[in-house]
């Protein structure tokens, strides 16, 4: 079974969709979804018909899922080493950047402070705005935690240094 089909996968999906719809209202913008299960993005944005970029949407409860430490924009401001995410996620952005001449961004929903960081990852030739460190390191091997953990490279993005890339959307 794929993580999208558990019940945390639908989940996830679902709050994906809130954003999704957040960003249309608040950016005038559309974010398709992928048709595809296994695709690694979550979608092509576009602005009056024209494909204007792609994105990865994530929305984060938890600073540590193992001892509930809330996600908070404080905390993600603050924290010296950032927004992690993985990896390969920024290798994709950038690959279909360069490919189809598009910027593209990660949307952080920070459901707590009723918020969402838009973070300008590449331009349209696929060169990083973002300044991000790669470490390996442990991790949820995904949204479903009885998957256990695992090691792989994982990207972090902190705020400081990245400020002029980085937007704080408020909602609700």
């Amino acid at each position: 079974m794929l993580d999208c089909e558990t019940p945390k996968g639908q989940e996830a999906i679902a709050q994906e969709l809130d954003v999704k719809n957040i960003l249309a209202e608040k950016l005038g913008v559309k974010i398709t979804t992928p048709q595809n299960k296994t695709k690694h993005d979550d979608g092509f944005i576009y602005r009056e018909e024209k494909l204007i970029g792609v994105c990865e949407i994530k929305t984060r409860d938890y600073w540590s899922r193992d001892a509930k430490t809330p996600f908070t924009l404080e905390r993600f401001l603050s924290d010296g080493r950032g927004y992690m995410i993985t990896g390969w996620k920024l290798e994709w952005l950038q690959k279909q950047s360069k490919n189809n001449n598009i910027y593209s961004y990660i949307f952080l929903n920070i459901p707590r402070d009723k918020c969402i960081v838009k973070f300008r990852v590449t331009n349209r030739m696929g060169e990083f705005f973002v300044h991000h460190k790669i470490e390996n390191s442990e991790s949820y091997y995904s949204v479903n935690d009885y998957k256990g953990k695992t090691w792989r490279d994982n990207a972090y993005i902190p705020f400081e240094g990245n400020e002029s890339h980085i937007e704080i959307i408020k909602y609700g």
